[in-house]
């Protein structure tokens, strides 16, 4: 009996330790996953005192059916590499460069921070959730460009592919 005993906790043990290798194996970072191009496909932001403007909310809703007519602009291309450093093109509805937007970005956690240094100096914080090939990115930040970071931002991405 008490061999018997020993065998089976030998074994669920070896079973175990297997489970977790192969969990380890499996198992990604968001860094790891966010590596690679990204092009928008929604975006929900609330714009709290939208402008400057005191008890005012603007909201904008785009999708991949009416992004262009909501943004005014492709859906941008944003590209995260390896040594920690991104660009996210900006395109006119002609196709022609508006701007690039390039920085350097990390992870905390589950958030995406990105320090962004030209065209203009900001940091943005983002929850980041990486299911497959797409991505969800939530946080406050400043998206009008009022001087307050009071707009809450929900967007998602689409992995188009990986560097």
């Amino acid at each position: 009996m008490y061999r018997f005993l020993l065998l089976i906790t030998l074994i669920l043990f070896s079973c175990s330790v297997k489970n977790r290798e192969e969990g380890k194996i499996e198992k990604s970072t968001i860094a790891e996953d966010l590596v690679g191009e990204w092009r928008n496909t929604s975006l929900h932001v609330t714009m709290n005192s939208a402008h400057g403007v005191s008890d005012s909310v603007k909201v904008l809703d785009a999708n991949e059916s009416n992004w262009e007519e909501k943004v005014h602009i492709k859906p941008i291309q944003t590209f995260f590499e390896k040594d920690g450093t991104y660009r996210s093109d900006h395109f006119s509805l002609n196709d022609s460069l508006l701007f690039s937007a390039v920085g350097t970005w990390s992870i905390s956690k589950d958030t995406l921070i990105m320090k962004q240094t030209s065209p203009n100096v900001a940091t943005y914080r983002l929850k980041t959730i990486i299911n497959n090939d797409e991505a969800t990115f939530s946080g406050r930040l400043d998206f009008d460009e009022d001087g307050a970071e009071d707009d809450d931002y929900l967007g998602t991405q689409k992995k188009f592919s990986v560097d």
